[in-house]
């Protein structure tokens, strides 16, 4: 069986934070490293059946990884794109 490896996630080069990912942070008082980390592992959140399939060939095909999460009817999107930069 072969191995299953993460995302580029853990050599990143560059983080973007937007605004509203920001207030939604700052809401809940979450830490968006916990986030990265998720995400880093492959752990897709809310998204559903499809979302996660893309996910698996965006890592075999180095295309973009999303993965999204809700909280307080906020929904937060993690995603990192082919050049290395993570942004939510």
């Amino acid at each position: 069986m072969p191995a299953i490896t993460t995302p580029a996630a853990a050599r990143l080069p560059h983080e973007s934070r937007q605004p509203g990912a920001l207030n939604a942070f700052a809401a809940t008082g979450e830490n968006p490293i916990n986030y990265i980390v998720r995400h880093m592992n492959l752990d897709s959140g809310s998204l559903g059946a499809e979302g996660q399939l893309h996910n698996l060939r965006a890592v075999r095909e180095g295309t973009r990884v999303f993965s999204t999460e809700l909280r307080d009817g906020t929904r937060i999107w993690t995603i990192l794109l082919p050049q290395g930069i993570l942004t939510f």
